[in-house]
């Protein structure tokens, strides 16, 4: 019976590993590296208390390791058929060992070496030499003595140094699990009540010298066929205990106020194995953290750095003296060993990169999602390993982070990393384009290209600032302009003002700003260098070409680049045609048209040639920048010692 009551707890220990409850209820989430795995499959592991020695225990073979090197100090391995429970005593000199059939022994952890056998008192009566063999053991606190649970019989009190029964306390059922208070001389005891394998389960409290019951909870259980129990341990403080189990009639973690008559103070939802941290304010259950300042009311996920599996709650163990998490993965057979040194930094919160997205449809953004930890340090996180869902899948989606717009339409975009999540809004519209702005008499006359769909079109807004402002938040008009052009009547030609526009559609939805144009009743200056991707417009840095860096060069001679946002920053429009690789050029009364590797241009429809011809290079359509800039009547000055590049035009004269 005995053998089969094994078999049974074993495969539920092993079942409950695989449908252990591992959701998230936390605020946060742990993660730590791995520092090393140990090949070797194990159902159940005992600790010293040093955080030296490990053993493992299985179907498949017993052994003691070194949990710093990872080598194991007996090889072979233990040749124990089946170890019903271990402990190591405090100082870690030694090892107890109950097998099912060698019995209670004790062993050197260093070498695996038998050092002594435990004989049952009740068998030498009889003449007999048979080794005590019990179901659970624990050293008392100062390490003289062993708490060894007999199945059906007794608890038996044990001499560590002559390794002798000095007495026992008659019990009738089983027992589990027996852990001692490390502040008090007392211990918990986890057991059945009857003796035919079927009883109702119990937990006590009994004395460490006597082993008399001191508090006794009561029936916890009805029937101990229906439960997974898995752990009981007290914080190193003796403050609390920890009870842990699964059940048909309830589920948990139950902790009790030791310091105080044992009432119990929380329910936790998690459950798994238990650990405490050396300084007592951490109680790790499973695969979750609950830092006990926060009362048992708060909690966080705890991760394996860069691992595919998760960790099964029901096997993770925290050594004592908090230098490693011993878990075991979900679908891997292995021991890891995790280094537990950043237990207590977790990551708190996320945040998405941009804050915030507005583009156009068929645009795309890349994406980047970065992790808040505990200690205020702030990183990047692994994009692909948060799950990203868009409230309106029609307005945009996510695909191997980069976000695309799909529709006209504001949305918002959410990522859930672990039990973490952050949104952000998002708008899909096209926006304005070709926005050019010019003096004429004493006012502004701002143009623009407007958007090609306009089914939820309202309308457009123009914003203006000066020189050394920034744009308002509302734009110069009440109400969407319904043209394309609108006239500044409120400037001072003594003044500089920047503009740009943006496309209003229904429900309040804003486009991105167009691009930026000055207009200025000066003369206007713009300074380019070879290799420098920035321009300087009357002073005020731009990108040459926005988003890309690409810088003017040299070629065949000639300067070349891309022109567009010089043209626009000059009021005038460019256009692409795709299909004849065709581009148009507008600025003021002049019209220059250039083809990609043709050497003739028409300028205001009269054919010229050209020393160079544009070309495409790196996906950017390069343009010769001299041929261009005196076709379109602009002053160029090049200074060879800077590589420097300076066009000088004239705003046009006043005109209605």
């Amino acid at each position: 019976m005995k053998k089969i009551r094994s078999m049974i707890l074993s495969l539920a220990l092993i079942g409950s590993m695989i449908i252990a409850n591992a959701s998230a209820y936390g605020a946060g989430e742990a993660e730590l590296p791995i520092f090393n795995t140990i090949d070797s499959y194990t159902t159940k592991i005992s600790l010293s208390r040093d955080g030296q020695f490990m053993l493992t225990a299985s179907e498949y073979g017993n052994s003691i390791w070194h949990l710093d090197s990872g080598r194991s100090s007996t090889s072979p391995k233990l040749k124990i058929e089946t170890i019903e429970d271990a402990a190591f005593s405090p100082d870690g000199s030694l090892l107890a060992v109950a097998g099912r059939y060698e019995g209670l022994m004790f062993l050197n952890p260093q070498s695996g070496e038998i050092v002594g056998r435990v004989l049952d008192p009740y068998e030498s009566q009889y003449g007999l030499e048979e080794a005590l063999e019990p179901e659970a053991i624990q050293f008392s606190n100062d390490g003289k003595t062993l708490i060894a649970g007999i199945r059906a019989e007794r608890i038996s009190i044990i001499d560590v140094d002559s390794q002798k029964e000095t007495y026992s306390v008659p019990i009738q059922g089983t027992v589990q699990k027996l852990v001692f208070n490390p502040r008090k001389n007392e211990f918990v005891l986890i057991g059945e009540q009857n003796s035919t394998g079927y009883g109702s389960g119990l937990m006590q409290i009994r004395d460490g010298a006597s082993a008399s019951v001191t508090k006794s909870f009561g029936i916890m259980w009805k029937d101990f066929r229906n439960v997974n129990f898995y752990d009981v341990s007290y914080s190193p403080d003796g403050k609390f205990m920890a009870l842990s189990f699964d059940s048909s009639e309830n589920s948990g973690t139950f902790i009790y106020d030791a310091a105080n008559g044992y009432n119990q103070i929380a329910t936790l939802k998690t459950f798994g194995s238990l650990s405490f941290t050396a300084d007592s304010q951490l109680l790790i259950v499973g695969d979750h953290a609950y830092p006990i300042e926060k009362q048992f009311k708060e909690n966080y996920k705890i991760n394996a750095l860069n691992a595919k599996s998760q960790i099964a709650p029901t096997f993770s163990y925290l050594t004592a003296n908090g230098k490693y998490l011993v878990v075991r993965l979900n679908q891997e057979a292995n021991v890891t060993l995790l280094d537990a040194s950043a237990l207590t930094l977790r990551l708190v919160k996320i945040e998405i990169e941009p804050a915030s997205i507005n583009l156009g449809v068929n645009e795309s953004q890349k994406m980047q999602l970065n992790g808040l930890y505990s200690d205020g340090t702030k990183k990047q996180l692994d994009i692909g390993k948060a799950k990203w869902t868009v409230k309106d899948f029609y307005v945009a989606d996510m695909e191997d982070g980069t976000f695309y717009g799909r529709s006209t339409g504001s949305t918002t975009l959410t990522a859930h990393y672990g039990d973490l999540e952050a949104s952000i809004p998002v708008a899909v519209a096209n926006k304005p384009t070709g926005l050019k702005a010019s003096f004429i008499n004493e006012s502004v006359k701002v143009q623009w290209l407007g958007v090609e769909h306009t089914d939820l079109l309202k309308g457009y807004y123009v914003y203006r600032r000066a020189t050394d402002g920034q744009y308002s938040s509302t734009p110069l008009t009440d109400f969407p302009l319904q043209t394309t052009e609108f006239t500044d009547s409120n400037v001072d030609v003594t003044k500089e003002y920047y503009y740009i526009c943006k496309a209003v559609y229904k429900e309040g939805l804003e486009s991105q700003a167009s691009n930026e144009v000055l207009a200025t009743a000066k003369a206007k200056q713009i300074v380019m260098q070879l290799d420098n991707p920035l321009m300087t417009v009357n002073g005020v840095e731009k990108e040459i070409d926005e988003g890309n860096g690409t810088t003017p060069l040299l070629y065949n001679g000639r300067t070349i680049l891309p022109i567009r946002a010089l043209i626009e920053e000059l009021g005038g429009t460019l256009e692409w045609q795709n299909q004849e690789q065709k581009i148009t050029i507008h600025l003021n009364s002049s019209t220059v048209i250039l083809w990609v590797d043709k050497p003739t241009a028409l300028v205001n429809g009269v054919e010229q040639t050209l020393d160079v011809a544009p070309i495409i290079l790196n996906g950017r359509t390069m343009i010769p920048l001299r041929f261009v800039g005196e076709s379109l009547g602009l002053h160029l000055d090049w200074d060879g010692a800077e590589q420097k590049i300076t066009l000088t035009v004239q705003e046009p004269a006043a005109k209605g």
